[in-house]
């Protein structure tokens, strides 16, 4: 919570109040209430995603229709599209986006790998490693690691247009650029909101 305060703080964005919150919580009622007293703009879920749509009913319980931005707690809505109404005025971080061509060309050969993250990080994954078995000098453990390193800027289907994949020898996160999308949930589909 310390950096956060500072991060805030740094920013210019004063926080009235914070709250842990258990992740299988299913009634937060009186949390909501005690962060409700602050009198927010906007609430931040931090949190994972079973407890959001416990955040979600004790919100819409209370009356309190205020903007949520979400992390990617909600991703939790491709696999509980029940859950989806509750978040339909929240905003969340999600890795698909509309505009991604790669994601494109996927969705024409598998839909369904196309509609969600997991199966568009799955095929880029899968796209990765096949990348540096073609560039490994030999398949032991070292080799597929110096063939990781051998693989830049692989167009990812994950992300906004843009984000691309690759390691370094340094350098551990697949994912670069643009890879962090603002979506909504309406009308229960996931919907990228404009940035």
């Amino acid at each position: 919570m310390e950096v956060l305060g500072w991060s805030a703080g740094d920013a210019g964005i004063e926080l009235t109040g914070h709250a842990a919150i258990d992740p299988l919580s299913e009634d937060l009622a009186p949390v909501v209430a005690d962060l409700r007293v602050g009198a927010p703009d906007v609430l931040v879920y931090l949190g994972l995603g079973a407890a959001s749509h416990a955040v979600a009913t004790a919100m819409a319980d209370a009356g309190w229709d205020i903007p949520v931005l979400a992390n990617s707690a909600l991703m939790f809505g491709y696999v509980r599209p029940d859950w989806r109404d509750a978040w339909a005025s929240w905003e969340y971080i999600d890795t698909i986006a509309d505009d991604n061509e790669q994601r494109r060309r996927l969705a024409e050969v598998d839909a369904a790998a196309a509609a969600g993250p997991i199966g568009t990080a799955t095929y880029d994954m899968g796209r990765l490693v096949g990348h540096a078995v073609a560039r490994a000098e030999r398949l032991d453990r070292a080799g597929l690691r110096e063939g990781l390193e051998r693989v830049k800027q692989l167009p990812a289907a994950s992300g906004y247009a843009g984000t691309l994949m690759g390691f370094g020898v340094c350098d551990r996160g697949a994912l670069k650029g643009p890879f962090l999308v603002l979506r909504a949930w309406r009308d229960g589909k996931t919907v990228q909101v404009d940035r």
